[in-house]
């Protein structure tokens, strides 16, 4: 979930990273759209990080996924994926809200603001917590 770029913008500018050498990837066009506007030389892929088919196993030296996590129900297809995907001796850096307790707590929500118009809105995902 690379989003509008900024971490990558952080992390090329603060750690002196080669932006050509770097990897952006998330759904959402518009969010691409202006990370690629961010960071011209980096490369970006639209995708779903729990299949993403990376071309190679040990692709990546790391993986950073900020707030991705709570989009799935299930997070072990995201996990093998990453695992898969990063060097044998890589690093996959997952951040997001996570509770100590052994209770997972999956949560949908739905924009009723405009019910006449869409009587039934589509439950979304979106703000699960894992334990």
């Amino acid at each position: 979930g690379c989003a509008s770029g900024d971490f990558l913008y952080a992390a090329i500018e603060q750690l002196g990273l080669d932006a050509k050498s770097q990897l952006g990837v998330d759904v959402l066009p518009e969010l691409l759209s202006a990370a690629e506007s961010k960071l011209p030389n980096t490369r970006f892929e639209s995708g779903d990080i729990s299949s993403l088919d990376f071309s190679t196993s040990g692709d990546f030296d790391v993986l950073h996924l900020a707030g991705v996590m709570q989009i799935f129900d299930d997070f072990q297809p995201v996990i093998d994926n990453c695992l898969r995907a990063v060097q044998e001796a890589g690093l996959v850096i997952i951040s997001g809200p996570f509770n100590p307790y052994p209770i997972d707590l999956i949560t949908r929500y739905r924009d009723c603001s405009d019910l006449e118009k869409n009587p039934d809105p589509d439950l979304e995902l979106g703000w699960n917590i894992f334990s």
